[in-house]
């Protein structure tokens, strides 16, 4: 197995519950290190596992700010990313966390337009918790799908491969701004889609250039 993948190191482990608490152990070390203010975490099957996992844990005084990567465009609450961060930290020492998420009613650019203010306001994170989806992309930034520029820091998708089709995203240079982005793959259909990274696939998981991953150790690509 390869050690590192697109220059960031990969830890890897068997069993997925080992995996999130990889993710969860790094992302405590890092809070201790810098003392972390706020930062992006993506809906999806692991990152709002990983979150539970660190709000459950939590030690510090200081309660961070949790913006979303990016937000389905749906009045039906059970579709919206933010709602599962809300869920995953609920009950938590992260329960009061403020969630800086798009509004998803009305206009869609007037949303995104104020969604953009509103992370004028915030202190720039320190940290991007994100999955890996099966097709490469990365909040709502798709392969072969292009994105409306909103401002330097969100974009709007009106043409996601899937349902909702509007989305509004943070978008690449925000992401790829922030000093530690940690990515999580869990689930065999990725498999192909980690090797093609290896193989130096133009994916937008390549653009973001993770500085570190966590990954299930039967998806890590052969050495060549």
């Amino acid at each position: 197995m390869i050690q590192s993948l697109l220059g960031a190191p990969i830890v890897s482990a068997v069993a997925r519950d080992a995996v999130v608490r990889d993710a969860a152990n790094a992302v405590r070390e890092l809070v201790v290190r810098t003392a972390i203010g706020s930062l992006v975490v993506s809906g999806g099957a692991s990152t709002p596992i990983v979150l539970r996992q660190v709000a459950e844990s939590w030690t510090s005084n200081q309660v961070p700010v949790i913006i979303v990567s990016d937000e389905r465009y749906t009045t039906d609450v059970r579709e919206l990313n933010s709602e599962q961060l809300r869920t995953a930290v609920h009950g938590t020492p992260l329960a009061a966390a403020h969630i800086v998420t798009p509004a998803t009613s009305g206009d869609l650019l007037t949303s995104a337009s104020e969604w953009s203010d509103q992370l004028a306001e915030i202190a720039p994170p320190s940290l991007a918790l994100v999955s890996m989806a099966d097709d490469g992309h990365v909040a709502s930034i798709f392969p072969m799908v292009d994105v409306e520029a909103v401002s330097d820091a969100v974009v709007v998708c009106r043409a996601s491969p899937k349902p909702p089709f509007e989305r509004i995203s943070l978008s690449m240079d925000y992401l790829r701004g922030l000093p530690h982005r940690f990515v999580v793959v869990i689930g065999r259909e990725k498999s192909a889609t980690l090797a093609a990274v290896a193989r130096g696939a133009d994916l937008p998981i390549s653009r973001l250039a993770p500085t570190c991953w966590f990954v299930e150790s039967s998806l890590v690509p052969a050495e060549r």
